[in-house]
């Protein structure tokens, strides 16, 4: 969810390239779980071994998961599946959902 949070956030749409390794845990939970102490940064590509290098310094646990893109889609893959969304759409999806129901609400 933050991946496509930040993907449609702003005045543009970017896209994302994503990598999730091969887990224990089912598809499901490893995108949408909420446990704690997980941080989504997105750094310059020119940046990102810097980053990485002072995060593990630190002691801090760092998984590079992929790359932004200009192409305004959001893939993510896994090690069994590839899940495709466009930008275009999470972005509308996201911020007119609300009204196209209450649009359509009768009032009954």
């Amino acid at each position: 969810v933050a991946l496509a949070e930040s993907a449609i956030s702003g005045d543009g749409v970017l896209g994302a390239s994503i990598r999730i390794p091969e887990s224990a845990e089912r598809a499901d939970v490893t995108l949408f779980n909420e446990s704690q102490s997980r941080v989504l940064i997105s750094v310059s590509a020119k940046n990102a071994g810097a980053v990485e290098a002072l995060l593990s310094w630190r002691g801090i646990g760092v998984l590079r998961l992929g790359s932004v893109t200009h192409e305004p889609t959001l893939e993510i893959v896994l090690p069994d599946q590839t899940v495709t969304w466009s930008a275009n759409n999470l972005k509308s999806s996201w911020g007119e959902t609300i009204g196209d129901l209450m649009a359509g609400f009768s009032g009954h």
